[in-house]
Parts: structure tokens; sequence; C-alpha cells
């Protein structure tokens, strides 16, 4: 090994060229916005908000066709049976047990699962509402 040189590790090598890049843009005048940032930075930040709220809307119709489509099969599956309600809570509660049972076992967020019993109730409501007329 040459004298003087130590062997380059993969961290001696990330910070060289940290530190070249760092010198590539030091140069370049920032336009600070509201003292938050620079301009790059608000523009990335807003495309990422606005990236965001397209991916919640879809996931937002996703939820709601997914929903309806389950409803429908839940009242086409209870209304076959010869106790439709009796059918009805025996969905609803084995789904509760399971919503139970898959956040205790996961640790799961407490919003999660109160979102998910909520839903389930609203379910429940639903199919109800149909079997009654």
């Amino acid at each position: 090994m040459p004298r003087g040189r130590a062997p380059r590790s993969r961290v001696a090598r990330r910070n060289r060229t940290l530190r070249a890049c760092r010198r590539r843009t030091s140069n370049r005048p920032e336009i600070l916005l509201h003292g938050v940032g620079t301009m790059a930075e608000s523009n990335t930040t807003d495309q990422v908000i606005a990236d965001m709220k397209r991916e919640i809307s879809e996931l937002s119709g996703l939820s709601l066709a997914t929903g309806v489509i389950l409803t429908q099969l839940l009242q086409k599956i209870a209304s076959r049976e010869m106790n439709p309600q009796g059918a009805a809570g025996q969905i609803v509660n084995n789904a509760r047990a399971a919503i139970e049972g898959f956040t205790t076992a996961q640790k799961s967020d407490p919003v999660m699962k109160a979102r998910a019993l909520e839903a389930v109730k609203q379910y429940e409501d639903q199919i109800r509402s149909v079997l009654r007329d």
C-alpha cells in the first residue's frame, strides 16, 4: 500500500462525494420564500402535496366502490338465508372479532381499529335496512 494514503472506506467515499456536490451547488443563489426554504424546495413541496391529494382522492374512490360492492354482496348472501337478520348478525360479529384479533395481534393504531369498527357498523346498518324492507 502506498505510504501516506489510507484505504478508502464506503463512508469516506460518500463523504468525498457529498463535499464535491456541495462545492458545485454552493455558488447558486437561493431565493427564500417567507424564510421557510428555497423556491425549489417550495415547488417540490407543493408538487408532493398535490400528488398526495390526488392519491387520497383515488383511494377514496376505490374505498367507496369497494364498500358499495361489499354491501351488495353481503345483502345478497344474507337474503338467501333462512334467517336473513341472523345471517347478517353473524357476518358482522365475525367481522368485529376478526378486526379485534388482527389489531391486537399487530398492535395496530387505535384510530385504524376505531374506523374499521365504525365501518362494520355502517355496513350492518345498510344491510339490515335492506333486509327489513
